[in-house]
């Protein structure tokens, strides 16, 4: 009897251990399983924010300073930029844009806070026409921000950010904004928005110098990408014609 009752005590112990063995196991696999459902519901989230964000080029255009057919240059772009559907908001102030020539890539951005400050360059009001002004002329004289609300005031701010303190930048001009997402400071595209990025093409310059020429030249292929933080890219990418017969060119 004795004999017996001390196999009973140990097989006890042994189902007793086996039993916490499986409660630790189970409390293991329950903690481990909730631990990856979380992480891939985030992962899946983060995915389908990646995959549906982004922001597509709708139309690029060039404008050519001077009389044409000539030897002249495009020396400023339009390029209107859309979210794409489905897309949550993009912060154009997160945004980089990508161009090259094969000879030199360039890289613009939004102005910071100080500059912004200093100058315009966010337009949002009726627009007479895009590449307002005459800048090209007054590269020269340009020697200093204007708070003008213009458009010719954006281009000649851009201008001389670009020109004298080398940060090539890009403005933005406002063509549609149902829900007053875009604001100076932290210009945010959001579903139906459409806006005007614009920009000079003055880093493109052989010498340095841009009161003697600068510019896109004819029959020169550029390449580009409009690049959110967050999405999938814009592309850019054309050839400018053999021969500048207007100085508007619609160019993609």
């Amino acid at each position: 009897m004795k004999r017996r009752g001390a196999i009973g005590i140990g097989t006890l112990i042994v189902f007793i251990a086996m039993v916490l063995v499986a409660a630790v196991a189970a409390g293991v696999l329950i903690s481990t399983s909730g631990y990856l459902q979380q992480k891939a519901q985030a992962t899946g989230k983060e995915t389908t924010q990646e995959v549906s964000s982004g922001i597509k080029v709708l139309n690029v255009y060039g404008y050519v300073n001077g009389s044409v057919p000539s030897g002249a240059n495009i020396t400023r772009l339009a390029i209107y930029l859309s979210p794409n559907a489905g897309s949550g908001g993009i912060d154009l102030n997160n945004v980089k844009i990508m161009l090259t020539n094969s000879e030199r890539m360039v890289v613009y951005t939004y102005p910071n806070a100080s500059t912004l400050n200093n100058g315009t360059f966010f337009y949002d009001g009726a627009i007479m026409d895009i590449f307002e002004g005459d800048p090209e002329n007054k590269l020269s004289s340009i020697s200093t921000y204007n708070n003008t609300s213009k458009i010719a005031s954006l281009w000649e701010n851009l201008a001389y950010l670009t020109k004298e303190e080398e940060v090539p930048a890009f403005g933005i001009i406002v063509v549609q904004d149902a829900d007053d997402s875009l604001i100076p400071a932290h210009p945010t595209l959001s579903w139906g928005d459409i806006v005007v990025v614009a920009l000079w093409t003055i880093p493109f310059d052989n010498d340095n110098n841009a009161t003697n020429g600068f510019g896109i030249p004819p029959s020169t292929k550029v390449i580009g990408k409009v690049i959110p933080e967050t999405g999938d890219d814009g592309d850019i990418e054309f050839v400018t014609p053999a021969t500048y017969t207007t100085n508007i060119l619609e160019l993609q």
